[in-house]
């Protein structure tokens, strides 16, 4: 936080994609632990605010 004028202002950091940081890491089905971070307790996939990809 930057306190600037009477005014703070947050710096916005960008968040990076797991699986661009991890060049081996590869996407499969059968990954069920990797799998179930994007998936809410009922099956249905987190939105990308939430998941941060």
């Amino acid at each position: 936080m930057v306190y600037r004028g009477g005014v703070f202002m947050f710096k916005e950091h960008r968040r990076r994609c797991m699986f661009c940081e991890d060049r081996t890491k590869k996407i499969d089905y059968k990954d069920v632990e990797l799998l179930k971070r994007f998936l809410t307790d009922r099956g249905k996939i987190l939105p990308r605010r939430f998941t941060s990809n």
